[in-house]
């Protein structure tokens, strides 16, 4: 738990021969070890697992997992107070863990419930095959969930939230979070962490558009195209960068055969 987590690509001629998840603190990946020490570690086949996951997306290339453009964007509102929270809508709470999560087993399903409350009332709170949490969530603490509320026996609940503590919260409030396609086994925050990766470790593209065209139509520069089109600030950084990529797909359309 806590295990920081590196994606680490083995690319041959642009493509992924494998994507790696390797615990940060297991010293495994460095400049000095190379492909046949990696492939040798006991999780190998987890590793190629998840290389196959991505090939179902359509991506086996750190370029493509660029341009797998985000579907939606999640905004990261301010907590609510939970007295004015609806039921089927997505919220973030702030508030105080009444007890120390309890676990109850349905055939073969965890179901791990807590109560948060604030000034306002309280929420349950419930994770699903998730008992680590027991260990993680205690009386007392301080922290902010967010998840889709619903009601359940009459209450509302709030199920499999994401946990935060403030300040960790405070880093992502008002920011636009990407939501990718995803498959099982793969989902969004992997999808997320290998985007981010691939972002810090790429080599910057020569801009092919002359300034003074970018500057006449208002364009992006391409990389930052790039790299907020995945994590934009805000509406307009996402607006000025999704402007710039239909435009390099409109001149793709019509002159395919461009140098």
């Amino acid at each position: 738990m806590g295990m920081t987590l590196l994606l680490c690509y083995m690319l041959r001629n642009d493509a992924f021969d494998a994507v790696y998840f390797v615990p940060a603190e297991s010293g495994l990946w460095n400049e000095e070890k190379n492909y046949e020490s990696a492939t040798h570690h006991k999780s190998e086949r987890n590793w190629r697992k998840t290389a196959k996951l991505f090939a179902k997306l359509g991506v086996e290339t750190v370029e493509e997992l660029l341009h797998d453009y985000p579907r939606a964007y999640d905004a990261y509102e301010e907590p609510v107070p939970i007295g004015k929270l609806r039921e089927k809508e997505m919220f973030a709470v702030s508030g105080q863990l009444m007890k120390t999560p309890s676990v109850r087993r349905f055939k073969n399903i965890q179901v791990i419930i807590t109560d948060v409350r604030d000034m306002t009332g309280a929420l349950q709170l419930t994770w699903y095959n998730m008992p680590y949490l027991r260990n993680v969530l205690q009386m007392g603490q301080i922290l902010i969930f967010r998840g889709r509320v619903v009601k359940k026996s009459g209450r509302l609940t709030m199920e499999q939230p994401d946990v935060f503590t403030p300040e960790q919260y405070r880093r992502i409030m008002h920011s636009m979070q990407p939501v990718y396609g995803q498959t099982k086994g793969l989902g969004n925050k992997a999808i997320t962490r290998a985007v981010q990766q691939a972002l810090e470790q790429r080599q910057m593209e020569r801009e092919y558009l002359p300034e003074e065209l970018r500057s006449r139509y208002e364009l992006a520069e391409y990389n930052y195209a790039i790299e907020h089109i995945h994590f934009p600030a805000d509406k307009k950084e996402l607006l000025f960068a999704r402007k710039r990529l239909v435009f390099d797909e409109f001149c793709s359309f019509c002159f395919p055969y461009a140098a």
